[in-house]
């Protein structure tokens, strides 16, 4: 549950099929079966060292640092947080706008109440 609030729902198999556009999907209690023969079948791999590592990080370390060729993927996430589509700056300016107001509104609703956190 707290995964959820702070990261957002999982898209699941059939969301990263259809959403996502992903060629293969694989259920993530399939990892430790599955990860070993992917990275193994590739020539390079790539991974976001800064995203919180799953519960099989110790077979996802192992891996990382036996084969050697697993990569960092975080600088070039880095930059695309740079440039912003329209459609990210709506969902921007949206939200600060309705941060704006719920403040607005608590402020005046504060007035009412002067003494409210004075000790």
């Amino acid at each position: 549950m707290h995964d959820i609030a702070w990261q957002g729902e999982v898209a699941g198999v059939d969301a990263a099929s259809r959403v996502f556009k992903a060629e293969q999907a694989y259920p993530i209690k399939q990892i430790t079966r599955d990860l070993s023969d992917m990275i193994r079948s590739s020539s390079k791999v790539f991974h976001n060292d800064h995203q919180r590592p799953h519960k099989n990080t110790q077979t996802w370390m192992s891996l990382k640092t036996s084969l050697g060729k697993v990569k960092s993927l975080s600088s070039f996430t880095h930059e695309l947080r740079l440039i912003k589509s329209p459609a990210e700056l709506k969902l921007m300016r949206e939200s600060a706008s309705i941060a704006c107001q719920g403040l607005l509104k608590t402020m005046l609703h504060s007035k009412g109440y002067p003494d409210e956190g004075i000790w």
